[in-house]
């Protein structure tokens, strides 16, 4: 007689040799179920790899306005009844050597204001923000050999928010002043109220999209699936509800990586473009760089691995202060996202953030994190339930999916393919602070001999995922490949909280 393991893997074979697993499979798969399964790189699926990026004469990436009207228009969840709309006025600036300081002065004149209602054409409100709320950088380079034509004066970039919104409303809105031009309409539908009572939430997922055609596909797909609310996992140009990556580190002057903000040497176009300080205040953070919301049936964490992360460091603090509050009685899903993750088998940027696996997992553990969603390893890997390497279903499911469509291309070798080990003082690159943590967790060895048993699902392929939380106990997971048809999902999973695990009960 088979084991259950068998069952499962031989259901999931077959769905593999037509290149899919469909979602018929369902029922089937959980996350109390141990699951290993690895597809090798296909060209004749993924495409052209690695990819090119858009030129800047595309349309695409073309202005669409003149002068200083309003573009760049994006949105930012702050809660279930505020959202922060934001939008970029005039150039960027990238021939002026040293940087004028004049040159913000020039297009001072747009006001942040907002106008919308629940009608189309109809704005029964709006809210012209503080020019206090206004926010640019200079990007300056100032390192042997720097080329002074890549010193950089951003646009001005403008944050309103929205309050007092109705769940579930949705809302027609313009931007802008009307001496220097307006926006055109947009909408948006506020989520739902959040709490233990609206299923099913839907969560969009996609992380290292960069700017090339599978961007394209991974957006659209991601539209296509309509989420109630995306989060971005790092390394991006387009914002949602974001998360930062080393793509958004940009060190200046000397051009040496450092920690966190550096004094304002970092980050700098990443809170300037995204107002993660505000939702940092909401949440009781004192830094742009982590912060928390309530989102829908989940609280949501957003940690920076290219912070100080160790046991006593402002962010690990404010991580302990915020699992206090935390109740599964108004959200029961706790999801924890950072760029770099913990968990992944394959060569590139092997145990890259282990140093911070180490300070902070088991406080993620002990409060019970349900999901963590990770970015940075081009490529997609989901764990079975894990703690310090070893199944554990008390333990949370990690994600990895920096699949989003990046120029670098896919990741594609195994660091348990023989001979592909990385050496361990190899592991660590320049950007990623805390130091150099080896652990030895095979046996004593580095790396594993074949895919470790906390790997379920590994592919190198591009795609975007969506987390569907159907009730206080059951979410379903679902990660589609770019180039499959929306109906089809290449990995399916129900992500169960066990509330056997003290670390999950409570409701």
């Amino acid at each position: 007689m088979k084991s259950a393991k068998q069952v499962l893997v031989a259901v999931l074979s077959a769905a593999l040799c037509a290149g899919v697993v469909h979602a018929s499979t369902r029922d089937l798969l959980a996350t109390n179920i141990i699951e290993d399964i690895s597809v090798p790189y296909n060209a004749a699926i993924v495409g052209t790899d690695p990819l090119n990026q858009l030129s800047f004469s595309d349309p695409r990436v073309q202005r669409t306005v003149s002068g200083l009207a309003p573009e760049q228009i994006h949105l930012t969840y702050l809660s279930d009844t505020q959202t922060i709309v934001s939008w970029a006025t005039g150039y960027g600036n990238t021939t002026r050597s040293p940087v004028d300081p004049n040159y913000f002065h020039e297009e001072s004149g747009p006001s942040s204001t907002v106008y919308w209602g629940t009608n189309s054409g109809n704005y029964t409100h709006n809210l012209t923000a503080s020019a206090s709320t206004i926010t640019y950088y200079n990007q300056i380079y100032t390192f042997a050999n720097a080329n002074p034509n890549y010193n950089y004066s951003s646009p001005l970039f403008h944050h309103v928010v929205l309050s007092n919104l109705a769940p579930s409303t949705t809302y027609f809105y313009k931007v802008g002043d009307t001496t220097y031009g307006l926006s055109s309409e947009y909408n948006f539908t506020a989520p739902p109220k959040v709490g233990n009572t609206t299923y099913p939430f839907v969560l969009g997922v996609v992380a290292d999209p960069g700017l090339t055609i599978n961007t394209t596909v991974t957006i659209q797909h991601l539209v296509d699936a309509k989420p109630q609310v995306w989060t971005l996992i790092g390394d991006f140009t387009i914002p949602l509800l974001p998360n930062h990556g080393n793509h958004e580190l940009e060190p200046q002057f000397l051009a040496t990586y450092a920690s966190g903000l550096a004094n304002g040497t970092q980050f700098q176009s990443y809170v300037s473009r995204n107002p993660t300080n505000i939702v940092a205040n909401a949440s009781g953070s004192a830094s742009p760089l982590w912060y928390s919301a309530n989102v829908g049936p989940a609280h949501m964490i957003y940690l920076s691995n290219y912070a100080d992360f160790a046991v006593g460091s402002d962010q690990y603090n404010w991580l302990v202060k915020d699992l206090a509050t935390f109740n599964r009685k108004t959200t029961p899903w706790l999801i924890a996202t950072f760029h770099a993750p913990w968990y992944s088998s394959y060569v590139s940027h092997y145990k890259e953030n282990e140093c911070m696996r180490l300070a902070m997992e088991s406080v993620l553990y002990n409060a019970g994190v349900d999901v963590v969603i990770n970015g940075h390893c081009h490529e997609y890997e989901r764990s079975n339930p894990v703690y310090n390497f070893t199944v554990n279903e008390c333990g949370a499911v990690h994600i990895t999916m920096g699949d989003g469509g990046n120029i670098e291309g896919l990741y594609k070798t195994y660091a348990d393919t023989p001979g592909l080990c990385p050496a361990p003082n190899k592991t660590v690159p320049a950007y990623q602070p805390g130091g150099f943590c080896p652990t030895y967790v095979y046996d004593g060895n580095f790396c594993a001999t074949s895919q470790p048993s906390w790997s379920a699902f590994r592919e190198p392929a591009y795609g975007h995922g969506i987390l569907t939380f159907e009730n206080s106990t059951h979410a379903y997971w679902q990660w589609n490949r770019n180039l499959d048809n929306e109906n089809i999902e290449m990995d399916t999973v129900y992500v169960i909280r066990q509330l056997t695990c003290s670390n999950k009960a409570g409701y």
